[in-house]
């Protein structure tokens, strides 16, 4: 019966070799739900002989005194004039400023702020005048009445912000911002 095919053989596992008498009392006392691990073996060195000891420590560093110590880095980095330039220092100051009709720094950037507003409002209000004059001038076939709503958007939205930028220029009353601070009350939860 059996058919043969020469060339090809079944692989068994191999038979496992018998246990010896510790394996057979192992498998015992395992089955007998006691189970204990093997004792260490004696010629391992105990754990002192194991670690070698930290490595010594560097020669001292000397640590620097309070003589030795840089502190510039914790100073200002600007000093004080003798004050024996100060007339020419002075000069300097005015010939940058004669150009300038308006002479006063507070003025003067007062007058900046008015002029960027109004800067501010007239590019806005061209924007808005180009847009409400092409729908204008689209639907009264007239095109002459673009440039009008431009510089007139910008003209009025210029003039509107930049006096609204002239209340930025007023000096706040300290009096007034107390009394306004001593008004309000915080809020208690």
């Amino acid at each position: 019966g059996s058919s043969h095919v020469p060339g090809l053989r079944m692989h068994w596992p191999s038979k496992r070799p018998a246990p010896s008498d510790e394996a057979a009392q192992a498998t015992s006392a395992g089955a007998a739900g006691i189970s204990f691990s093997a004792p260490p073996p004696s010629d391992v060195q105990p754990a002192s002989q194991r670690f070698s000891p930290p490595p010594a420590v560097p020669a001292a560093v000397a640590t620097p005194t309070y003589d030795n110590m840089d502190f510039s880095k914790y100073s200002v980095s600007t000093y004080e004039s003798d004050g024996l330039q100060d007339a020419q220092l002075a000069r300097r100051e005015r010939s940058v400023l004669d150009g300038q009709w308006i002479q006063n720094p507070r003025a003067r950037q007062c007058f900046h702020n008015i002029q960027l507003g109004a800067k501010m409002g007239a590019s806005v209000g061209g924007c808005f005048g180009l847009l409400t004059g092409l729908v204008v001038s689209i639907s009264q076939r007239n095109p002459l009445v673009l440039p009008v709503s431009v510089i007139g958007g910008a003209i009025s939205f210029g003039f509107f912000l930049g006096c609204g930028m002239i209340i930025r220029c007023e000096e706040v009353n300290r009096s007034a911002l107390k009394s306004i601070q001593a008004d309000v009350k915080p809020i208690s939860v």
